[in-house]
């Protein structure tokens, strides 16, 4: 993992650290994908100035895992979906050698668990 209290001084509005352990109210980082999303913190980027969150090792939930509901794409929709994000120009950079390390996980598709569900972000 990179060294965490280098990255601590790269953040600011446009780069962000989801960290599952971060202290609660510390500047630019936050705990959960949910946090992230209702903070409002993710704007557009620009090709010369991306927004960029960083994601230290973790697993981080779309949802409540423990929630069993069977998700339903909307209609029209190829794919149903757990959350729609509009934010042009946005970077997902993992914080560790290996992929497997920082994980976005979903599981709305019932009983039903493959490795589909699960992204590993590289």
């Amino acid at each position: 993992m990179t060294d965490k209290s280098a990255m601590m001084e790269k953040l600011d509005a446009r780069h962000l650290l989801l960290d599952g352990s971060a202290a609660p109210g510390t500047a630019w980082c936050f705990r959960s994908l949910q946090e992230l999303f209702a903070s409002g913190a993710l704007q557009d980027g620009t090709p010369e100035a991306p927004m960029t969150v960083y994601l230290a090792p973790d697993v981080y939930w779309l949802h409540d895992p423990e929630d069993g509901e069977t998700f339903r794409g909307t209609e029209g929709e190829f794919l149903p979906y757990q959350q729609k994000i509009k934010c042009n120009y946005l970077s997902l950079i993992g914080l560790s050698e290996h992929p497997e390390d920082v994980v976005i996980a979903a599981n709305k598709w019932g009983k039903v668990k493959t490795v589909s569900q699960i992204i590993a972000i590289a």
